[in-house]
């Protein structure tokens, strides 16, 4: 036992997963266990007050109340600094709460003590600052604990003089910085153009905010950035035409691999945007966006420009605005190169209509032999009591995934009940050629009405297993369906059929089990027994 408590490695992984009462418990129990438990303890900060509580006492000394007396006086004496140099040296990352002051005073004493490149906190490798509470604090506490070995900074902050001031400080003190993120501040896009080292870029504005085209092409000249998200809006002045490609020295986004796009109201502008992207390693795409002008149109330009990157592996598209009767599966007919998409969620691009009459479904997914994961939805099939429902087949939609989809392991289809539902019956013949998946398959549907109260819940569970013999069916909605009063009846049966599905396939899956072992044993026993016999 001695020699696999001196292993620190494993001291250091129970440590992880221990609560922090026990550690301070276990941190007093043993000296081997002292210093991982204090690791642990210290790791992450929510609050500067613990290590305030480790100065100096001619410096900061703790009142009655528990709160702090600032006594002012600075001691000479460097093992009078031992203490508190011991905890610093254990903060790796800084989290602040909501509420939770930073006491400017002692940033102040510490700025002072800590003169020149000494840094506070010289093991700071990530960093938060969440909800700051006055103009005054950021650029202090930026200015007194970031160092050049930071490496992650998040600021939350509706200041935008303090918040420049902050980036500023911070792009001298930190030019190794590889992630940051912004929140709450307008104008301040440019200013993050200027981290060179910068792999990680997250940008969220305030609600209005519109990107602006000498921006967009500073962000494209960081030579390694990799990942971009920016919640401000994509208009049709986000990239205009008579800003000259000349403005941009080098590639354009070279090293990207992910961009996330939260607002997007333009789709021409984003199309030329995603043409320009000269990086070969796009491997995510997220677009949530709003049609304008032309519906069709505008589609048809969004789809040539994520074609262009047929490295994409992941692709989710939104549409935030009423789905649009113009926009039809052709119009996504560029997806159809995206030969290497492992995950697809797609959320209103289409109207119900358009997606059921058309199988769009089964033709934009044709080429998608490596897809894993398959999300879509139409917020119509949400409303079970909506009398313009063209919902696609679960029948056609299996089958065709079975075929050609054959690595899907999770899929989540919102599908309401149709005149199709009505073809699920046994059809033995033709079910032999249809493949049977091995794999299980995590299936959800939304909402729970996609099988009909008089459809026979045997011959549905037949045919799933049948295709799929290790699905897991899960219903996003069935259990309030089958506790909320206000729910109809017709979706209380309609859960409860489902629930029988489920149950079915579950036993038929056990049955085919047992056969298949007692099939293995008679072609044992007939193997092995005497020819003469």
């Amino acid at each position: 036992m001695q020699e696999v408590l001196a292993n620190r490695d494993l001291i250091v992984e129970i440590m992880a997963y221990t609560w922090k009462g026990t550690l301070a418990a276990l941190g007093r129990t043993c000296q081997m266990f002292k210093d991982p438990a204090l690791d642990s303890l210290w790791r992450e900060m929510s609050s500067l007050d613990p290590l305030y509580m480790c100065l100096p006492s001619d410096v900061c000394a703790k009142n009655v109340i528990g709160g702090l007396v600032l006594r002012g006086r600075i001691p000479d004496k460097q093992a009078d600094w031992k203490r508190f140099d011991m905890y610093a040296a254990r903060i790796h990352v800084l989290a602040f709460r909501p509420g939770s002051g930073l006491r400017p005073t002692l940033l102040r004493l510490l700025k002072a003590y800590f003169p020149g490149p000494a840094p506070v906190l010289r093991k700071l490798s990530v960093r938060r600052l969440l909800h700051v509470c006055s103009e005054g604090e950021l650029a202090l506490c930026v200015s007194t604990l970031v160092h050049p070995n930071l490496h992650a900074l998040e600021i939350y902050s509706s200041f935008e003089d303090s918040m420049a001031a902050a980036l500023g400080h911070a792009q001298l003190s930190c030019p190794n910085l590889r992630s940051l993120i912004i929140s709450g501040t307008a104008d301040v896009l440019p200013l993050m153009g200027r981290f060179a080292q910068l792999r990680v870029l997250v940008y969220n504005s305030p609600e209005g905010a519109i990107i602006d085209a000498p921006s967009i092409i500073l962000l494209s000249q960081l030579p390694h950035l990799q990942n971009l998200k920016i919640s401000s809006k994509v208009t049709a002045t986000s990239f205009r035409h008579d800003v000259p490609l000349s403005n941009a020295i080098g590639a354009f986004f070279p090293a990207l691999e992910e961009l996330t796009l939260e607002d997007v109201s333009h789709l021409q502008t984003l199309s030329r945007l995603l043409q320009l992207i000269e990086s070969p390693s796009m491997r995510l795409i997220s677009i949530s966006y709003q049609l304008s002008g032309v519906p069709k149109s505008d589609t048809l330009a969004l789809s040539s420009g994520l074609s262009s990157h047929t490295c994409l592996t992941t692709l989710h598209l939104t549409n935030r605005s009423p789905p649009s009767d113009a926009v039809t599966v052709a119009d996504f007919e560029p997806l159809i190169r995206l030969t290497n998409l492992q995950e697809a969620r797609f959320v209103d691009i289409m109207t119900d209509r358009n997606v059921s009459t058309s199988s769009a479904i089964p033709q934009l997914t044709s080429t998608w032999v490596k897809v894993q994961s398959l999300h879509i939805e139409c917020s119509v099939w949400h409303d079970p009591d909506s009398k313009n429902l063209h919902a696609p087949s679960l029948e056609r939609l299996l089958k065709h995934f079975a075929a050609k989809l054959p690595h899907l392991h999770d899929l989540h289809l919102a599908v309401l009940a149709d005149s199709a539902i009505s073809t699920f019956f046994l059809r033995f013949k033709k079910d032999l050629l249809t493949p049977r998946i091995t794999h299980p398959l995590h299936l959800t549907l939304q909402p729970v009405s996609a099988l009909q109260s008089k459809a026979d819940p045997f011959t549905v569970a037949v045919y799933i297993s049948d295709t799929y013999p290790n699905i897991n069916i899960v219903f996003n909605g069935a259990e309030a369906a089958l506790q909320r009063p206000e729910i109809t009846e017709r979706n209380k049966s309609m859960a409860s059929a489902w629930k029988n599905v489920q149950n079915l396939v579950k036993k038929l899956a056990a049955i085919r089990d047992t056969e298949r072992e007692r099939v293995g044993l008679e072609m044992l026993r007939i193997l092995n027994s005497d020819p003469a016999e």
